[in-house]
């Protein structure tokens, strides 16, 4: 009974705390504004929760690193939607009571199927809303229609190759598609296509790391530039299939003119007396 005495002793004063705090939230809310801003604070309490649910989500559950202004407008969009779709969903279930009739008990896990589907869309429209505003570039690479002569295609697959041998003799941490994306000012798929070149003709390759990040497989000293844009005229793609013109003695003669032309051109230039050439001065490298 001893043991018993106290428990009933705080159990009481719960209660009559509980109650004195209605009575003092009841005086409070009748007098106005104050009754109103109550019931916003009520109408509002679970969009605030399920807002600060999905930001968290967001910035913690992805493998990469999510900046808290991103995850914060995804978690608004995809709670305003959840909260939205709740009410819909539950009116629809309340009102489809013929469902009800026609498939009993398998209504329900009908109902629970809809719903976690509609759920699960709502948490990636989420994603996709905070990762588009982290990476603003990429929409505005996606709205236009980006073309590259060869030309172009070639100098930026040069500057990158430039960008990366000068990190692997500052012992700089190596470069992501990313931060070289913003070294280079160019589209995000225009660099992926660049260190895929790089990449395929066994010039660079990426590491493990997340997001990864592209070391040198060529010693820089020995490698002549001359064979790195051979290289890329002759480069494929993996599975592609190569396609032979016809013999002809004029074209014949005008690879062997545009080959030797080039070796003139490069002599014995290597990457590394590239790369020795003071750049100009660029952007600051994105982490």
């Amino acid at each position: 009974m001893l043991t018993v005495g106290p428990l009933l002793v705080f159990a009481a004063l719960a209660i009559t705390g509980s109650l004195m705090n209605n009575a003092v939230m009841e005086m409070i809310t009748a007098y106005e504004p104050f009754g109103m801003i109550a019931a916003v604070a009520a109408r509002m309490t679970p969009y605030i929760l399920v807002i600060s649910a999905f930001t968290f989500l967001y910035v913690l559950i992805p493998n990469t690193k999510v900046r808290y202004f991103p995850a914060f407008v995804g978690g608004v969009v995809a709670g305003i939607l959840w909260e939205s779709a709740g009410y819909v969903f539950a009116y629809f279930v309340a009102s489809a009571t013929k469902y009800q009739a026609v498939y009993a008990t398998f209504g329900t896990a009908l109902f629970f199927m809809i719903w976690l589907y509609l759920s699960w869309l709502i948490l990636l429209v989420g994603a996709s809303i905070a990762y588009y505003v982290q990476h603003p570039n990429i929409v505005i690479a996606r709205a236009r229609k980006w073309r590259f002569s060869y030309a172009t295609f070639e100098g930026a697959v040069l500057a990158a190759l430039v960008r990366i041998v000068r990190r692997h003799y500052a012992n700089e941490l190596p470069l992501t598609s990313e931060s070289l994306s913003h070294l280079q000012q160019v589209p995000p798929e225009m660099t992926d296509q660049v260190l895929s070149v790089l990449e395929t003709s066994q010039i660079v390759k990426r590491t493990a790391d997340t997001p990864s990040r592209y070391l040198l497989c060529v010693p820089p000293e020995e490698t002549q530039v001359a064979s790195v844009v051979k290289k890329l005229r002759e480069f494929q793609k993996i599975g592609s299939r190569r396609v032979e013109l016809a013999a002809d003695p004029a074209m014949e003669l005008l690879r062997a003119k545009i080959d030797q032309g080039v070796q003139q051109a490069l002599g014995d230039l290597s990457l590394k007396s590239l790369a020795e050439i003071a750049p100009a001065c660029e952007p600051e490298t994105q982490p």
